[in-house]
């Protein structure tokens, strides 16, 4: 049983999400605009590929983590978690298959996917999670990919899986990636979660994870917004046409993996 010190943490972490998630909705255009079924489908083309090429590189962010934990509890959590997000190794249950099946339903092939181009505020987010994995303790770099990016995407997937399902008559394959992803993320956080308390054990660690978890919901939440301003910037029957201010400080790139 958690303790009141231990209970009183996990809060903060909870509350330390919901603060930052609580200002998405009046920022979010795109999800906005989905919610209310008014956001054309050649428009999600755009985010279509930005959630698949983030998602492609997800469990990498696992990897980096377990190559600087020297706890056998927690590397092994992350090792079942990888196994995990590769579908547990059948064929087309990963997660980048289930993201593919939605892009397929917005009438792309797996070759458009994965071509990209990728946005550079999607290489940001990227780079980031890599420096927050490669370089943090290895507690620090769990609550930050374990609590706050998985969390974030746990309480938004239910929502934009009913969207899809409801105003675009998306089939339950087409949004799996969505309620598969809710799922197993709300799963995972539980289960990092534990292992953040436990071993999160001085006033200085529980400092820093709760600081990782506010900076990844952040630059989260910012990924976000920018994917969501790009996409409402597009023509939605010609291609990508945006602000001359937006394409200076947003411009794009080939797709790639990550460094």
């Amino acid at each position: 049983m958690a303790t009141h010190e231990e209970s009183g943490f996990v809060d903060e972490l909870w509350a330390i999400i919901a603060e930052e998630l609580s200002h998405l909705r009046d920022k979010n255009r795109m999800m906005h605009a989905l919610f209310m079924g008014e956001l054309e489908r050649d428009r999600m083309k755009l985010w279509a590929k930005q959630l698949f090429l983030l998602t492609r590189t997800g469990p990498r962010f696992l990897s980096a983590i377990h190559s600087n934990c020297d706890n056998f509890e927690v590397a092994s959590w992350l090792v079942q978690n990888l196994y995990e997000e590769y579908g547990e190794m059948s064929e087309g249950r990963d997660h980048p298959s289930l993201c593919r099946n939605f892009g397929r339903a917005l009438g792309m092939t797996v070759e458009q996917l994965e071509a990209g181009p990728i946005l550079d505020c999607t290489r940001r987010f990227i780079d980031y999670a890599f420096e927050v994995t490669r370089t943090k303790h290895y507690v620090e770099a769990l609550a930050a990919i374990g609590i706050a990016l998985e969390g974030v995407s746990a309480r938004g997937a239910p929502m934009v899986g009913e969207a899809l399902k409801h105003h675009y008559r998306m089939s339950p394959k087409d949004i799996e990636f969505f309620t598969a992803h809710c799922e197993m993320d709300v799963d995972h956080s539980a289960k990092t979660l534990a292992l953040i308390v436990k071993h999160a054990d001085t006033p200085e660690i529980r400092s820093r994870v709760k600081r990782a978890v506010k900076e990844m919901t952040e630059k989260t939440i910012e990924w976000s917004v920018a994917v969501s301003d790009l996409v409402m910037a597009q023509e939605p029957e010609s291609g990508f046409a945006r602000p001359a201010a937006t394409r200076d400080r947003d411009g794009v790139r080939p797709a790639a993996d990550g460094r």
